[in-house]
């Protein structure tokens, strides 16, 4: 049975993954588990030269009935709406979310990013199609034995 902690750190490393492969300079963690703020990706993006504070979601992207989640959450409160703010104040970043979708029919992931300040600040993402269609895509759908091996366990 696949667990919440094995399910964030997986979705934090292909987060990183992700950015590195979409030319963002140095996409790491600063942890390795845990949510956002308290775990965050800092990096800056070539192509804008803005420098990023990044929260990353993710989620198998349907319910067990079949449809889709249509939000991911982002952040557990809403202090930690504020701290993310104080925090990229603080280190002079922009915030921006990375998110992650997880197929479990066949073990894949597709990777979506965008500034916080587009999708209104709040507490989770909008991940229904119309909402991904707005998004910077970094990854479609790509098989991976990670997830694969996660959401059969």
């Amino acid at each position: 049975m696949k667990t919440n902690v094995a399910q964030n750190r997986l979705v934090i490393e292909i987060a990183r993954e992700c950015l590195h492969k979409n030319g963002f300079t140095n996409p790491y963690p600063n942890k390795h588990q845990g949510t956002f703020p308290a775990v965050h990706i800092t990096t800056r993006d070539p192509k804008n030269g803005i420098d990023y504070l990044v929260g990353v979601t993710g989620r198998v992207e349907t319910t067990a009935d079949g449809t889709q989640n249509p939000t991911y959450n982002l952040v557990r409160t809403e202090d930690d709406l504020t701290k993310a703010a104080d925090l990229a104040k603080e280190t002079n970043r922009t915030l921006a979310f990375v998110a992650i979708a997880l197929r479990e029919k066949d073990g894949s992931y597709a990777a979506y990013f965008d500034e916080l300040s587009r999708i209104g600040f709040r507490r989770d993402v909008p991940m229904l199609p119309s909402d991904r269609s707005k998004y910077r895509q970094l990854a479609t759908y790509t098989p991976d034995a990670r997830v694969k091996a996660l959401l059969a366990s």
